[in-house]
């Protein structure tokens, strides 16, 4: 892009300052509102939006070597001398090739920057290039919000403000979680705005400096606590920065507020909502789990173990062989419907009460409950509740069979009564039912 300035700084003076474009920009409508006070907060609102990201290089200074102070400088007035000498740069071009912007939802909508080159070297190859070159650093400007948000996520979420699960690294030792949400409200804004980014330009402004105003402000706090030498120049500086982005801040929203800046009077306090949500949560669940007290060893039962079983089976088998070896009171209950066979209690007594007679092993009930109407989920649940209330000390363990496919599409072939029980016992809120899962894996 510098090329293509240069090429058109030098086509302008050899042209005397009236430089001829190769392909001539689009002829800019007649101007709806006269050049006064309110469209000059409107362009400073707009060009406020390209100094963002130059604080990059304070939040990542850490990535520097040492001297980390003396190189992020360096860096950081290199960045706002290139970025200077693109917007003084494209200004000038855009007013001796009188280029102009055009609306996004136009028909052949070009860029600035896109006009800039047709107008200096035309459509060939080295446009191409440009373009190409342009694309590849927003390409880099966009990965730097997938670095940086996941970071922003996790310190939230080590403060409580956000789901725990953000802090935690992923298997390529990144926070997946908030690359995941990122990606997914990308994709939701682009698709809300329908790929304009241009409308994109008020809620990033707001957020962009509303965070500098933020923390700004915190520094002034953060001075006034800490004092030392050269704290009241440091808050003079931090206060004065504050100020004016804050300022910056009330321009964008009063001159883009009905192009998108009111959402960000919505989106920023339901935000915070929900953070305050999330952290009342882990503050009630803190509390309602903290124990002080050392184990407790009074009172204690063996559980009575129900195994809601469909009929004889392997995993059937398995279930009962887990619930042996937790309680001598295991009960077997089976609802019978007509669609199903009804012999497995002439059998009871030779597959399971023999063998476990014969090893000294605790026998086995079994309980069968006949539905005429075919509900097999509900009455399971009024018999576990039926024993709650028979036996009010003592624990009742649930153990559910579990059928697990080697590939999920087969998830959907088979009866998910297991899963369902499961679901509806936790839904029930009762401390004294406990749910334990014995699966089986299939191997076909």
């Amino acid at each position: 892009m510098l090329t293509v300035l240069g090429i058109g700084l030098l086509r302008t003076i050899l042209a005397s300052g009236h430089p001829t474009a190769i392909i001539p920009p689009p002829r800019p409508s007649t101007a709806a509102q006269a050049a006064g006070a309110w469209l000059l907060l409107r362009s400073f609102a707009n060009g406020c939006t390209a100094m963002t990201g130059v604080e990059a290089v304070s939040t990542g200074s850490t990535a520097f070597r040492e001297p980390r102070v003396k190189i992020a400088r360096r860096t950081l007035s290199f960045i706002i001398g290139v970025l200077a000498l693109l917007l003084a740069g494209i200004a000038w071009t855009c007013r001796a090739y009188e280029v102009s912007a055009t609306r996004p939802d136009q028909s052949g909508y070009q860029t600035v920057l896109s006009l800039i080159t047709t107008a200096v070297v035309g459509r060939n190859w080295f446009y191409y290039l440009t373009i190409v070159s342009i694309l590849m650093v927003l390409v880099l400007q966009a990965n730097t919000a997938f670095t940086g948000f996941p970071n922003v996520c996790r310190a939230i979420a080590q403060d409580g403000y956000l789901p725990y699960s953000f802090t935690s690294r992923g298997r390529r030792l990144v926070y997946s979680h908030g690359i995941f949400l990122l990606a997914f409200l990308s994709a939701a804004l682009l698709i809300a705005f329908r790929g304009v980014t241009d409308r994109l330009i008020p809620l990033f402004a707001v957020g962009a400096f509303l965070a500098f105003t933020l923390s700004q402000a915190g520094m002034v706090a953060h001075w006034k606590r800490a004092g030392g030498v050269h704290a009241r120049h440091s808050m003079l500086i931090n206060g004065v920065g504050a100020i004016a982005t804050a300022i910056t801040v009330v321009i964008v929203i009063a001159s883009k507020f009905v192009e998108g800046a009111w959402i960000t009077l919505i989106a920023i306090p339901g935000i915070l909502f929900l953070m305050r949500a999330v952290r009342r949560h882990y503050d009630r669940a803190r509390h309602e789990l903290a124990s002080p007290y050392p184990l407790l060893t009074a009172k204690l039962h063996s559980p009575i173990v129900v195994v809601p079983i469909e009929g004889w089976n392997k995993i059937t088998q398995k279930a009962l062989r887990f619930a042996l070896t937790l309680s001598s009171e295991i009960i077997a209950f089976q609802v019978s419907t007509s669609d199903e066979p009804h012999d497995l209690e002439k059998r009871w007594g030779t597959l399971v009460e023999s063998p476990a007679r014969e090893t000294g092993l605790p026998v086995p009930t079994l309980k069968v409950l006949r539905s005429p109407y075919r509900a097999v989920i509900h009455p399971t649940v009024n018999y576990i509740h039926m024993l709650e209330r028979e036996h009010p000390d003592r624990e009742i363990a649930v153990v559910i069979p579990q059928l697990v496919e080697k590939h999920w599409y087969e998830y959907f072939l088979h009866r998910r009564r297991g899963e369902l029980l499961a679901a509806l016992l936790v839904l029930e809120d009762e401390p004294r039912i406990n749910i334990i899962n014995v699966p089986w894996h299939l191997q076909a």
